[in-house]
């Protein structure tokens, strides 16, 4: 059945896709979900090339991602999303302090958690310097925001 029972609700503001066989070809059905505002998808068959579908969606708020997209180089996409607010990664050694660079662009990004990742506290501790407005949370610890 795939994802043809979810595209035709085009006022959806939510949509988990956690465990299941969805594709990137599939992915891209989602991109008439306009008011999608919350985004989880992990454990699936998807790669970067969903990151074509993912900054098309432009309501985003929240968007957790699992191992198969948290990436530096999927980091480097997101700051497309005018309205992120809130990222989540997991379980992936293709995320390093390397692409932390990439979410000081994102502007609106206020929140954003690695947990499982190649992230350290010395790259933490460097996004916090140039966000001080964002919490970081790795690996169960917290830093920021500073309060100003």
């Amino acid at each position: 059945m795939g994802l043809q029972h979810v595209v035709g609700h085009t006022s959806l503001q939510t949509l988990s896709l956690i465990g299941t066989s969805v594709t990137d070809t599939g992915l891209k059905k989602i991109e008439k979900l306009t008011q999608l505002t919350v985004l989880t998808v992990g454990g699936t068959g998807t790669t970067e090339a969903s990151f074509d579908t993912i900054v098309k969606l432009s309501e985003l708020s929240l968007l957790h991602l699992g191992p198969t997209l948290s990436s530096n180089a999927g980091l480097a996409r997101l700051a497309a999303l005018p309205k992120l607010s809130k990222l989540i990664f997991g379980h992936s050694d293709r995320l390093t302090d390397d692409g932390l660079e990439h979410l000081v662009k994102c502007q609106r990004l206020k929140e954003v958690s690695f947990e499982e990742t190649k992230v350290t506290e010395a790259g933490v501790k460097k996004l916090a310097a140039a966000r001080p407005d964002m919490k970081i949370t790795w690996d169960g610890k917290v830093i920021g925001p500073k309060k100003q």
